[in-house]
């Protein structure tokens, strides 16, 4: 089993759905691991486009409204529509949600993510949407090798622990996020809130330990990954390979 790098690729799927449905780690020099999370609020998905064409994120065109939707002159003159009830802005929100993880679905991170943002427009507190739309920013930035869409996935993610506080999922999110910016230390203390959170799920133990070796930090290393075996026996192997990187690198 491989054990060099786990950074699960994750999409945040409606809170109502059944919790542990669907996961999927995402490998990046890194073993595959069967489900986790099963007591959490997301779920992981694989990355490939399907048929959509990456655009980065600076790029004039991402995220921009398509020309179809620009109004014209002559709809300039249109009769101005009645406002939108506060029931009817959460109702359209929701659909725009559940359009946003059929796409993901698809693996259509970009259309996701205008189906979030619209989501968001019309329920800014609407947590789930921001949790949902940094998911299909960290999806994007590894489809993309793109830093920017990291650092909206940490955008959106301290926006979630606002509303909040306690959502492991968030902090396990911008752990891997932050991880795949560099940021090490930011990325301990996000797996450390994890830890506090669901003390039973091996998988910030594991991500946590993998940043401790790259740092050589060999004591602390080695003890996460006891901590991972002890909480996924499937993980037996980890305190022998943990070992033989410090050796190595260290």
């Amino acid at each position: 089993m491989n054990h060099k790098r786990q950074w699960h690729r994750r999409v945040i799927i409606d809170e109502k759905a059944p919790k542990g449905e669907v996961q999927r780690n995402n490998l990046v020099s890194c073993c595959r691991k069967g489900l986790f999370w099963g007591l959490t609020f997301f779920w992981l998905l694989s990355a490939a486009c399907s048929g959509t064409e990456s655009l980065p994120l600076d790029s004039p065109g991402f995220l921009q409204p398509s020309a179809e939707s620009t109004p014209t002159a002559s709809a300039a003159t249109a009769p101005t529509p009645e406002p939108l009830s506060v029931a009817a802005m959460e109702h359209l929100a929701k659909k725009h949600y559940a359009q946003g993880h059929e796409l993901l679905a698809q693996y259509n991170y970009l259309g996701a993510l205008r189906q979030f943002d619209e989501a968001i427009r019309l329920a800014p507190l609407y947590g789930e949407a921001y949790l949902s739309r940094a998911g299909a920013y960290f999806e994007f930035g590894l489809e993309s090798s793109s830093r920017e869409a990291y650092l909206k996935t940490v955008e959106d993610v301290a926006v979630v622990i606002q509303l909040d506080p306690d959502n492991s999922a968030a902090f396990l999110l911008r752990g891997d996020a932050r991880s795949m910016l560099g940021q090490l230390e930011s990325a301990i203390e996000d797996y450390s809130e994890v830890i506090r959170l669901e003390p039973e799920n091996s998988t910030p133990y594991q991500n946590r330990s993998i940043i401790h070796r790259d740092l050589c930090h060999g004591t602390e290393a080695l003890e996460d990954a006891a901590k991972a075996v002890e909480t996924e026996p499937a993980l037996f192997d980890l305190i022998a390979f943990t070992e033989t990187e410090l050796a190595r690198t260290c």
